[in-house]
């Protein structure tokens, strides 16, 4: 005996990844600014603070591409089951 597929399955984990988004989104711009706010306070020579404050950029930048994707993949698979 199998159970119907109901439209809300997939509600739950939408939330969570447009929350996922969000917070990606947000450390792709916060963390090189705190980095680069570091860096400056301690007075990092600009041949080491750069590399660093782009790895800091690429990371979350890197997650927020791969976990929109998924929600965009998520969202559509459940306007696909609607139909």
């Amino acid at each position: 005996m199998t159970t119907p597929f109901r439209r809300s399955d997939h509600r739950g984990a939408a939330v969570l990844l447009m929350v996922l988004v969000v917070v990606s989104w947000v450390a792709t711009i916060a963390l090189p600014i705190v980095a680069l706010s570091l860096m400056l306070h301690v007075e990092a020579p600009a041949e080491r603070a750069v590399p660093i404050v782009i790895a800091w950029f690429m990371t979350p930048f890197m997650t927020a591409v791969g976990v929109t994707v998924g929600l965009v993949i998520l969202q559509r698979s459940r306007r696909a089951s609607r139909q």
